[in-house]
């Protein structure tokens, strides 16, 4: 019998709406997978309210949406893999997060559509983690908000000795600037690493509070403080006023970046994680650079062994992280608009979409 998937898509900028497409015949190499949960990500609103959310390229419509997806494996061709990316027996019924990069091969692989779906084509060499049992659905769902986290911390890490420069280490001093769901999780991923002292520049409230839940030292509403007093804050906070370590580009403003290289200390690491998007250009003075010394890297995407290793630590540290709180408001497929629009006024800390 045909099986059908109800799928999200945008038809124009502002405009949803839920179509039925047919789920393709199931190739050998590959399986179906009913999606449980998929997160609402800040490029979700830009590619829906947006007519050209990235720099360069044109958009097309309809257009599908979500990238943040945990589903159920349902069926599986007769040569399907028998394990994950990382070795581990997987079958059907069993939960799993998935990627479709870091590919093996170059055929091609039907797609239903994004993961604000009921169901998803996965190939059989997509990048795939079995999701332990041990790790409720809120939790994993935020596998890859993590993985953003930890790839753009660890790329502060680089590309020399933390003792050398002032690259990420332990006892280092962080800013984040951001408080939404990846920059709650580079809270957690600096803690585990062994930061000094957190500081988070963000809003609203509520956001700020679950930072703080994850480890921040201090928090800071950037609707409330300007950019001066905001210095002169986290300053205050480090040996003889020189400024952070490390700061973490994660509000996706180009204002922020800015404020990033006036924060960061002589010698110090900037980090920009959060323009996946267009969001505008914003006037520098390449003198800062020469004058602080100071190294910038770019987080371009994907890790895929930081999508393991962000299961690895939720099965690790669950006990002492609240992963399971920061998603806030769960929306029926139907409802996909209200959870693109109450992220979008920054109404919640995470929203999801439950198919």
């Amino acid at each position: 019998m045909e099986m059908k998937s109800k799928v999200v898509v945008v038809t124009e900028p502002g405009k949803l709406d839920i179509i039925e497409r047919e789920i393709p015949q199931l190739q050998p190499e590959d399986m179906l997978v009913k999606i449980d949960m998929s997160g609402v990500c800040g490029t979700d609103i830009h590619e829906v309210y947006h007519p050209q959310p990235y720099s360069g390229s044109q958009r097309s419509y309809p257009a599908f949406l979500g990238h943040e997806p945990v589903g159920t494996i349902v069926e599986m061709g007769d040569k399907a893999p028998k394990t994950d990316s990382d070795g581990t027996p997987i079958k059907v019924g069993d939960r799993i997060i998935y990627v479709g990069i870091g590919r093996t091969t170059r055929r091609h692989i039907p797609s239903i559509g994004g993961a604000f779906a009921e169901y998803a084509y996965v190939g059989g060499d997509f990048t795939i983690y079995k999701v332990p049992p041990s790790i409720p659905m809120e939790t994993a769902v935020l596998a890859e908000p993590f993985e953003n986290g930890l790839r753009g911390l660890g790329r502060a890490f680089q590309p020399g000795l933390p003792y050398s420069l002032n690259c990420m280490g332990p006892g280092k001093i962080v800013v984040i600037q951001g408080s939404g769901c990846i920059g709650i999780m580079t809270v957690a991923a600096a803690k585990l690493c062994g930061a000094y002292k957190i500081i988070v520049i963000g809003a609203p409230e509520n956001r700020l509070e679950m930072c703080r839940k994850f480890g921040a030292d201090l928090t800071i509403n950037f609707m409330e403080t300007t950019e001066e007093e905001r210095a002169e804050m986290i300053k205050s906070l480090t040996p003889r006023g020189v400024g952070p370590d490390i700061v973490m580009e994660i509000a996706g403003a180009p204002e922020a970046f800015r404020e990033a290289l006036n924060l960061v200390c002589r010698g110090g690491t900037v980090v920009e994680v959060g323009h996946f998007t267009y969001r505008g250009t914003i006037e520098i003075n390449p003198e800062i650079l020469i004058r602080k010394d100071m190294q910038i890297f770019g987080h371009g995407g994907f890790s895929l062994s930081d999508f393991r290793n962000a299961l690895r630590l939720f099965e690790a540290y669950g006990d002492q992280f609240p992963f399971h709180q920061v998603v806030t408001d769960k929306f029926p497929l139907e409802q996909t608009m209200d959870a693109i629009n109450l992220s979008r006024e920054e109404g919640c800390v995470k929203a999801v979409i439950v198919p």
